[in-house]
């Protein structure tokens, strides 16, 4: 589980860094890469597939009756360098967040 080691004032809407208890996570995405174990993000579906920057992708999976619908869960195979900076894709993309 990505959790932040130290927590800034930038950090306070990057949610997905967060306790996923006490920032209401209501999504996972394992992600798995050739080069190391799965890493498991904890998410927000309004971030996912309503927020200012929702992903088409990941609406229709929150709706759908597939398994990942049921299982608010989503596993994603990237290749290592993708993998590496996929926390910074949900920092700059999905969340928002400076550089």
């Amino acid at each position: 589980m990505m959790r932040s080691s130290n927590s800034t004032a930038t950090d306070k809407w990057a949610l997905w860094r967060g306790d996923p208890d006490t920032t209401f996570s209501d999504w996972k995405i394992v992600v798995t890469s050739s080069d190391g174990p799965a890493t498991t993000y904890h998410l927000h579906k309004m971030m996912l597939g309503c927020g200012p920057r929702k992903s088409k992708y990941f609406c229709h999976m929150i709706r759908s009756s597939f398994e990942e619908g049921a299982t608010c869960t989503s596993c994603i195979e990237l290749e290592p360098p993708a993998a590496q900076v996929f926390p910074v894709l949900l920092d700059c993309y999905l969340y928002n967040q400076p550089l």
